[in-house]
């Protein structure tokens, strides 16, 4: 049984993705040649590095084994196929059901009902952050991927390097920051309670096979796409890294930044807003919109604002409010802090929250922030864990909840793809081959 859920689980959401993937493709959209129009995503530069071979190959340093992972295997299907955007496609909406269809085997693991599984796993999935993310190539899909097998790992293995080590050198392949992600989830599944020497004799030795393995194959990937980067090379980071370094100077500025992360991380990366968007100069555009630059509109969520959420979205983020809240209740009342998976997953939260207090530019938090969607959501189902599991009205009331959240969340974002399809439909782009 839970094979076909699972099997059918895929299937539905690659298709979704597909569906979605394919209707901004015929836009145009995805061959203009300027990756910042979608939220300043890196589509075309992911689409380039995933199916060429020879070019200057930049942000490698942050993510660090992309290109030794997945370019021979794109370099191949765009040889096959012929074009580099359905390759970027193809891949993007492949990782991105299995991210779905992970995360119901995650709750499966962890003794949910096979109903509250696929909720919870298609609540991830109808995502603002895995509905876009899935349907635009960007490198945030397989790093989603990466730290969703981390902690399904964790929860089947737990303790186990024939496992975890692997795991975590895929994770940091895809975008640096994971590494300590990884490091935080093997600790607490092989934390017992007390920190002694067998637990800091296992962390040690599960960091240096990660970090040994992943600059193995980094200098492995040197020797086959020489203009790579090396990431263990300090310099590579503070060349060009440093204008996404933010410090707020005041304390109004902070507390902006704050506000800004926390809207992302547990609304907007959920329930989609409507965007920003510039056509021409006369739209009045930031500074950071570059209009000459490409032949196409510019869209953001930059300021993020609930006033702007679509019809759907209103009875969706009300719901929501109500899971967030109820889940706090529940975490407190039944001291959920008490599971390791549960210690894990809210310092994952907190490391990211902190990471990101002070990089990544104000208007590009969305592409910073739904690498939490999955942290958070897993936060929500497991605060919330003792009711699926009662009986009476509490369970029914959850039930209900969870199953109108799933259908107004899927009403609400499939309006937002619908907004972008529409708008870039209307702008009459040529279909360039990447």
């Amino acid at each position: 049984m839970f094979s076909r859920i699972r099997v059918g689980t895929f299937l539905t959401f690659w298709i979704l993705y597909l569906f979605s993937s394919l209707s901004l493709f015929f836009t145009g959209v995805l061959g203009v040649k300027r990756s910042d129009l979608l939220f300043h995503s890196d589509y075309h530069r992911v689409i380039t590095q995933l199916t060429t071979y020879k070019i200057n190959f930049w942000r490698t340093h942050t993510h660090p084994l992309f290109i030794l992972v997945f370019n021979p295997l794109g370099f191949l299907l765009k040889k096959i196929i012929g074009s580099g955007e359905i390759v970027g496609i193809l891949f993007s909406t492949f990782f991105g059901a299995v991210c779905v269809v992970l995360t119901l085997v995650f709750f499966q693991k962890l003794g949910f009902k096979p109903f509250h599984a696929i909720l919870y796993s298609a609540i991830l999935g109808l995502s603002t952050s895995h509905i876009f993310f899935s349907s635009v190539p960007d490198t945030f899909i397989f790093a989603a991927c990466s730290l969703i097998i981390i902690y399904l790992l964790a929860v089947a293995y737990p303790g186990s390097l024939i496992y975890m080590v692997p795991a975590t050198i895929f994770a940091l392949g895809m975008v640096i920051s994971n590494v300590v992600q990884g490091i935080i989830a093997y600790f607490f599944s092989i934390y017992q309670g007390s920190f002694n020497k067998k637990v800091f004799t296992k962390l040690i030795i599960f960091i240096g096979l990660v970090l040994s393995g992943a600059i193995a194959l980094n200098l492995l990937q040197k020797l086959i796409y020489p203009s790579v980067d090396l990431f263990f090379i300090p310099g590579s980071y503070y060349s060009k890294e440093g204008d996404y370094v933010n410090l707020p100077a005041q304390s109004s500025s902070i507390f902006s930044r704050i506000l800004k992360l926390l809207g992302y991380i547990f609304i907007f990366n959920f329930i989609a807003i409507k965007p920003h968007i510039w056509r021409t100069i006369e739209d009045n555009p930031p500074s950071w919109v570059k209009l000459n630059s490409a032949p196409a509109p510019w869209v953001n969520f930059d300021p993020p604002s609930i006033t702007a959420l679509y019809i759907p979205g209103i009875i969706a983020f009300l719901l929501w409010t109500v899971l967030l809240l109820w889940s706090l209740y529940a975490f407190i009342k039944f001291r959920a802090d008490k599971m390791p998976i549960m210690r894990s997953l809210i310092f994952c939260i907190l490391f990211n929250f902190l990471l990101h207090n002070i990089y990544g530019k104000d208007y590009e938090l969305f592409l910073f922030t739904p690498n939490w969607t999955f942290l958070v959501l897993s936060w929500v189902a497991l605060s919330l864990k003792f009711y699926s599991h009662a009986e009476g009205i509490s369970s029914k009331v959850l039930n209900a909840l969870l199953l109108l959240f799933v259908i107004t969340q899927l009403l609400n974002n499939a309006q937002f793809v619908d907004t972008l399809v529409s708008l870039y439909q209307q702008s009459n782009l040529s279909l360039n081959k990447v």
